[in-house]
């Protein structure tokens, strides 16, 4: 926008003439004009919804947009996409920086292991890069796993399969925190 507009301002012939009144007159339409232009192409791409929360829900939605650091109407469009791509924001930031300084400690002691092997000669360049590699691809998982926890019917399933009464102790469980 100030480079169309420096060169806008040339073209007129105004920066010649030097008149501050009307290069400030020149430059409040400009930018009228341009934000006339950018609204109308913002309209003709989006289209307003409105939604209805109650009192307790907007209040509960507001503390969560402010622990994602976001503006409520954008947490509200993140969250919704998110979950219905598989993908998931979450809440409690401090594990996942607990396991990324557990991860980052590991990344350090490997690169020790590393350096102390290729100092003693005794394992070969492209070991080296394998470990790396594998390291790498270890990284990747571990971010990945993070950014995309599974949904919780997947999680039940994953939990009936490693144990088939899994359910009524959850079910159990439940039961003894409702009614203590």
């Amino acid at each position: 926008m100030k480079n169309k507009l420096q060169h806008k301002l040339f073209e007129s012939g105004l920066i010649e003439k030097g008149n501050t009144d009307d290069i400030n007159a020149f430059k409040k339409a400009y930018k009228t004009d341009y934000d006339q232009a950018f609204n109308k192409q913002y309209k003709a791409k989006t289209e307003k919804v409105r939604l209805t929360f109650t009192i307790e829900e907007k209040e509960y939605l507001k503390d969560l947009a402010k622990i994602f650091k976001m503006p409520l109407a954008t947490m509200l469009k993140v969250t919704i996409f998110a979950y219905h791509n598989g993908t998931y924001i979450h809440l409690e930031r401090e594990k996942f920086e607990h396991i990324e300084d557990y991860h980052r400690e590991m990344e350090r002691r490997i690169s020790e292991i590393v350096r102390h092997i290729h100092t003693s000669a005794e394992i070969t360049t492209s070991d080296i890069e394998h470990i790396k590699m594998i390291q790498d691809e270890f990284t990747k998982l571990i971010i990945q796993k993070l950014e995309n926890p599974p949904r919780l019917e997947e999680w039940l399933e994953n939990h009936i399969e490693k144990d088939e009464m899994f359910l009524s102790k959850l079910l159990r469980s439940i039961a003894y925190y409702l009614n203590p």
